[in-house]
């Protein structure tokens, strides 16, 4: 049996990173299907979240800005790879888990198993794309959720003019759920420079 880990949103400006862990324990009609998140419509990732739910079990961990603030973004998502395949592990027998590699310094193993990271692995494994996909739909709802509260900033990245200019001018609605670590949010809560 195996398992795959990605993330949605490490180089968003708002909103959390969301982790999430897939595991293959059958095979799927569907299977041919899964890509990495990116390359799919939204729609399309939404009709293939809810194919994933059906047929697979599926494990994440949302991690806030103020978290992402205080500590290393490689350091959290190592913590919720660790956290998330000790959970899979109380209910499946699994051998490998397969990772979009965010980090040199990912174990070869946890709790005894196989810890395969390659770059670009949510295009080479297809339980990689499946983690893309379930990691890009909970963020997503979770930017919808933060929108019904702030108003429309676009897509939270720092490259969308619509959601720097909304950090700028709407700073006290939006700064909780800023990462103001970033070095595109000054101190006095200017965006400057842009990845």
């Amino acid at each position: 049996m195996i398992a795959g880990f990605d993330e949605a949103g490490r180089g968003s400006l708002i909103g959390p990173l969301v982790t999430s862990l897939v595991v293959f324990d059958k095979k799927s009609s569907f299977e041919e299907f899964l890509r990495d998140s990116k390359k799919l419509t939204k729609k399309r990732r939404e009709e293939l979240f809810e194919k994933i739910k059906e047929e697979y079990v599926f494990f994440y961990e949302k991690i806030s800005p103020k978290d992402i603030d205080r500590y290393s973004l490689n350091k959290l998502e190592e913590r919720a790879l660790l956290k998330l395949v000790k959970k899979a592990k109380e209910k499946f027998s699994i051998d490998k888990v397969f990772v979009d590699k965010f980090s040199y310094s990912i174990p070869s193993q946890i709790e005894g198993i196989k810890i395969i990271s390659e770059h670009k692995a949510d295009d080479k494994y297809k339980v990689v794309s499946a983690a893309s996909i379930v990691a890009k739909v909970i963020r997503d709802r979770e930017i919808e959720k933060i929108k019904g509260k702030t108003g429309d900033f676009g897509s939270g990245y720092p490259s969308d003019i619509k959601t720097r200019e909304f950090v700028n001018e709407n700073w006290e609605v939006i700064e909780k759920y800023v990462r103001k670590k970033w070095k595109t949010v000054r101190k006095e809560k200017s965006i400057t420079e842009f990845f």
